[in-house]
């Protein structure tokens, strides 16, 4: 989690406190409308790695909070969240207790860099520019962008049926990171990840494993240490680096999670 900036708080203690008329106006709203494709819309990132505008925290889940908005979102069967805020570009998949997230800043102002105080695991693809330095930046899937010009966007999202396509395209007119989300009623749980490994290495912890499969999509993978959560990573990742291991043995295993929610673990790996 990076540091707030202060008009998070005074925006979550005016608008977003459990009692507030704004939240309770939002709960009202979804508890009338319980199916179909749920898209929400709204300024700040639950997700940023922009150092100057992160994480909104007061609006975010984390394993265990209660009284969040994203939490609130997800019960409700919101499945994707817009934001703005930071002028760069980022794609989060979706921790087990919230939703995924898109940044879509980069529609106005000078764009931002990203990444300067490291990437979340949950990141699949971002892209920002540091004028300062005159170069690109990224996280995730992402290639650093050789031009501002290819971190100024905007987002095409298309809804059929089920399915949800968001097409982000820069001031050149060039398509990237294209996704599609499957968002039809699934009960069907993923196969098993298989062959988990656990590797220590000075400090760390360095663990891999092979691929899960779902009948409609897969979301991400959950990584949990000792039987406690500690990251979620997208679906082409088939590692993670405990940086937090502390040079001791831990016990690992991973929780396939498809975009429904339905979950299968893999067997447990010492390391």
């Amino acid at each position: 989690m990076r540091l707030h900036c202060a008009i998070y708080q005074v925006d979550h203690d005016a608008h977003w406190t459990t009692s507030s008329a704004e939240y309770q106006w939002l709960v009202g709203d979804l508890a009338a409308h319980p199916g179909g494709v749920k898209l929400a819309f709204f300024h700040f990132p639950l997700r940023s790695d922009d150092s100057t505008e992160p994480d909104d925290a007061y609006l975010d889940a984390t394993a265990g909070s209660t009284g969040t908005i994203e939490q609130l979102l997800k019960s409700g069967g919101v499945q994707l969240v817009f934001n703005g805020h930071a002028h760069d570009y980022q794609r989060n998949v979706a921790p087990p207790f919230g939703v995924v997230s898109y940044v879509t800043g980069g529609g106005g102002g000078s764009a931002s860099s990203i990444g300067g105080h490291g990437c979340e695991s949950t990141d699949a693809y971002a892209v920002g520019w540091s004028y300062s330095k005159g170069t690109g930046n990224s996280c995730g899937a992402a290639t650093p962008p050789a031009s501002d010009a290819h971190v100024y966007h905007f987002l095409l999202v298309t809804v059929s049926g089920n399915t949800v396509t968001v097409r982000p395209t820069d001031s050149t007119g060039t398509v990237f990171d294209p996704y599609s989300y499957n968002l039809s009623p699934d009960t069907t749980a993923p196969t098993a990840p298989t062959g988990l490994t656990a590797k220590l290495s000075g400090t760390s912890n360095i663990l891999a494993w092979t691929a899960a499969t779902d009948n409609v999509q897969l979301g991400a993978y959950d990584v949990y240490r000792d039987g406690v959560y500690l990251a979620t990573v997208p679906p082409a990742s088939l590692g993670y680096k405990d940086t937090t291991a502390g040079g001791t043995v831990h016990t690992y295993y991973i929780a396939a999670r498809d975009l429904a929610g339905n979950i299968t673990t893999s067997g447990a790996a010492k390391g």
